[in-house]
Formats: C-alpha cells, sequence, structure tokens
C-alpha cells in the first residue's frame, strides 16, 4: 500500500542566519613536539609491533604502503588499549593552543570556551567551532529544512524514547551515542554482521558501543579488517533492514574556493608574531632514528582567552627565538573564512496527504453521499410506482368510456319499423 504525501516547498529568507558548526583538525593525529609521552607513546607501540622506528624502503615495496601501516598500528593502538586515560589520550593529538594563530567571528575575538573537543580515530584531537548542545548534551542542528512524518509515512525514529522493541539493535546502538545517522548505523551494523564474526575483533574507526569490544590493533587482524571493508561493495544489501531513514535532515550546499595564502607582505609581519614564532619552536626535539627526545624550554602562558601569546622562561634559548622562514609561513598556515553565499535556504517538507482532520472529512462526506444517493433513489423508485399506477388508472378508464361509447352507437343504429305503413299496405293474399 502507498502512503501518499504532500511535499512543502519553500524558499525561506533569514538574516541573521543561524552559523553552521565548524570542525577541524590536523592530519597529523600526533604531535610529539609539545609533549615528551607522544614521542615515547610512538616508539613504543612501533617497538612492540616489530615496526622500525625508520622505515627503510625494500626492493618491490612503497613507501606508502609501509606508512600506511605504521600509522594504522598507531591509531588503532590508542583505541584498543583501555588502560589510556582521557587526559593521556588527548595530550598526544595537538591541542587547541597550538593549533590556533587566531579567531574571529563576526568581527570579535573567539574564546576557547566556543571550541568543543572531541576525539576521531583518524585525525586524532578535533575541535568543533558553535557547537550546539540540547537538554540531553548531544549534538544538534541550528535548524532543520527536511522533515519526514511518523509511521507509516516513516519509520525513522529521533531519540531512544522513541525506539521500540520491534526495533533493530543497530539502531538502538546508534541512538545511545548521538542523534541517529543512517551512515553510523551502518557502520555499527557492518561492524557487528561482518567485520567482528570474520576478524574477532572491531574495526577501530567504528564509534564503541561496547567498552569491552576487542579493538582490532596488529598488522594481521587490520589487514582483515580492510579487506572485509573491500569486499563489502553495498552496505544497503546487509544493513537496509536494520537502519531507516534519518527523521530531520540538514544539508548545506558547498562552494570552496582556494587562493595562495599568506600573501608576501602579510608573511613577514606573521613569521615574526610572538605566538607564531612559538609555535615553530617547540618545547620538544623528537629524534625518532635516535630515540632522542629533548626537553628544549619551559613555556608559561599569559592571555585571557588562553591562547599563547606571552611566553618567558629566562632562558638563553627563549631570548633569541628563530622566527620561521617565508617558507615555512605559508606550507604551515591556512586561513579559513566560513560565510553564507545567500541567506536564503530551502525547506522541504513532507507531509501525509490524508490525515486525521482529512479522513474524517472525507468519511463524512462519502457517507452523506451514499446516504443522499439511497433516499434519492428510493424516492425515485416511489416516484416511478405512483406515475406507473396513474398511468394504468388513465389507461383503465379511457377503456370504460370507450366502450360505453360504443354500446350505445350500437343501439342506436338498429333499423326503425313504421307499424302505421304496414297496416296501409294491404295484403294480396
Amino acid at each position: 500500500m502507498n502512503n501518499e504525501v504532500i511535499i512543502d516547498y519553500k524558499i525561506i529568507q533569514e538574516s541573521p542566519s543561524e552559523f553552521p558548526s565548524f570542525t577541524f583538525c590536523n592530519i597529523n593525529p600526533f604531535d610529539v613536539l609539545n609533549e615528551n609521552t607522544t614521542g615515547l607513546y610512538i616508539l613504543d607501540t612501533l617497538r612492540k609491533n616489530s615496526i622500525p622506528s625508520y622505515l627503510k624502503i625494500n626492493t618491490g615495496e612503497k613507501a606508502i604502503d609501509l606508512v600506511e601501516k605504521a600509522s594504522s598500528i598507531l591509531k588503532a593502538s590508542v583505541v584498543a588499549n583501555k588502560t589510556l586515560s582521557e587526559d593521556y589520550v588527548k595530550k598526544l593529538g595537538f591541542s587547541l593552543e597550538t593549533m590556533i594563530i587566531s579567531c574571529y567571528y563576526d568581527n570579535k575575538e573567539c574564546n576557547t570556551s566556543d571550541f568543543y573537543y572531541f576525539r576521531d580515530s583518524e585525525f586524532g584531537n578535533c575541535y568543533t567551532f558553535n557547537w550546539i548542545t540540547d537538554n540531553t548534551n548531544m549534538y544538534r542542528k541550528s535548524y532543520e529544512t527536511s522533515k519526514t512524518g511518523n509511521a507509516p509515512f516513516s519509520d525513522c525514529k529521533k531519540s531512544v524514547d522513541s525506539s521500540t522493541q520491534i526495533d533493530s539493535l543497530y539502531l538502538k546502538l546508534t541512538l545511545n551515542i548521538s542523534k541517529y545517522s543512517k551512515i553510523l548505523c551502518y557502520e555499527i551494523c557492518v561492524q557487528y554482521e561482518l567485520i567482528i564474526p570474520r576478524c574477532g575483533c572491531g574495526d577501530p574507526s567504528v564509534p564503541l558501543v561496547d567498552k569491552m569490544l576487542l579493538i582490532c590493533s596488529n598488522l594481521s587482524s587490520l589487514e582483515c579488517v580492510k579487506n572485509v571493508r573491500e569486499k563489502v561493495k553495498n552496505l544497503g544489501e546487509f544493513c537496509e533492514k536494520y537502519c531507516p531513514s534519518e527523521c530531520d535532515s540538514l544539508i548545506y550546499t558547498n562552494i570552496m574556493s582556494l587562493s595562495a595564502y599568506p600573501s608576501v607582505y602579510y608573511t613577514n609581519i606573521l613569521r615574526f608574531q610572538s605566538n607564531v614564532v612559538e609555535k615553530f619552536n617547540p618545547i620538544f626535539s623528537f629524534n625518532p632514528t635516535s630515540f632522542d627526545l629533548r626537553k628544549k624550554r619551559e613555556i608559561e602562558t599569559s592571555n585571557k582567552n588562553g591562547m599563547p601569546y606571552i611566553v618567558n622562561d629566562g632562558s638563553n634559548y627563549w631570548n633569541s627565538p628563530t622566527p620561521p622562514t617565508p617558507e615555512q609561513v605559508k606550507s604551515s598556515v591556512l586561513s579559513v573564512s566560513v560565510f553564507y553565499d545567500d541567506l536564503n535556504y530551502v525547506s522541504i517538507e513532507e507531509k501525509p496527504a490524508i490525515n486525521l482532520e482529512t479522513l474524517f472529512g472525507l468519511i463524512g462526506g462519502q457517507f452523506g453521499l451514499y446516504i443522499g444517493a439511497s433516499f434519492l433513489t428510493f424516492l425515485e423508485i416511489v416516484e416511478f410506482i405512483i406515475n406507473v399506477s396513474i398511468e394504468i388508472y388513465r389507461l383503465k378508464k379511457s377503456t370504460f368510456k370507450t366502450n360505453k361509447v360504443v354500446k350505445v352507437v350500437e343501439k342506436e343504429s338498429e333499423p326503425i319499423t313504421d307499424t302505421r305503413i304496414n297496416d296501409s299496405i294491404p295484403n294480396k293474399e
């Protein structure tokens, strides 16, 4: 049975528009120059997996394959090691202060409290600007542009409270860790339907729904995960029946433009800025080939927003810092501007073609139509019988009059005998 819907399509102009959330990470999940523990962790993890700290390419090998193997081991080990504290894991990656030189929103300087921290299995420490939370402390969108109806028009689920016993396990697990996402539900489904049964452990890139789950963290198990994912061409074939569509979705149309930054003029200004100089003169020097981990300086930060603009430890090293070269600035500094090209947005809403009010209206109309039609039909039959009766009566009455006239005429047409004439004629006999 098809459940028809009415699509309400609107173009809405909103000013000022709500600013979307913006997340950024470092492509390298480990920062070895600002925490001495990071370098030691990397060396120890590589050593346990028989991977040399200095990768040497043998005949027939590719550098990218060796780097990917070492990288996958390091990333997976962070997720698999349940003994690592949250603070320790956070120190392995880049801090917000290390990554940001400056931030402005609506011509106002950003505060560190405007950023929300979370850890990604691929990129390590990530930070979201304009993170919005609801009363469940879960991320929610600023506004919605698409909304589906309830069952039977949709089997979507918004929260744990709306789930039922007949819902799939993967749908419930998805709702337990975030707002429902079909893609995330697919990932959890593939994890438990394919990866764990075949590899005996879980993919470290899939969000954890069970803290006791064994995570793949060695070369053989990670290779198994890779092979399983390569063989799965269509996730919907396995997981479509477990993962319904989202109730609400917000889709941004992204247009990206690039240009060289910074300019030559601004580079010569930026490279001498104190917090930029500091970022190019890290606290530690790390040399994995000789296991040299040497502390270079102590720093103290003093800034209302927590950004390290004033650094002074009294050492000769920091009294004569080395500014970065223009080439270093241009290859390491990125400026990102996020803005709306248009303040209009499209709202697409699906509504049931027949709701409760419409249903009652249709039933009442049909009921009235049938009742009215039946009564009129009955009257038509009665009218027909009356008309037939009248015609029969008229026909009978007309026949009776005709017969009477005929009899009268026949009686009057009999021959008349004049007795007087007959009596006057003599009898010849």
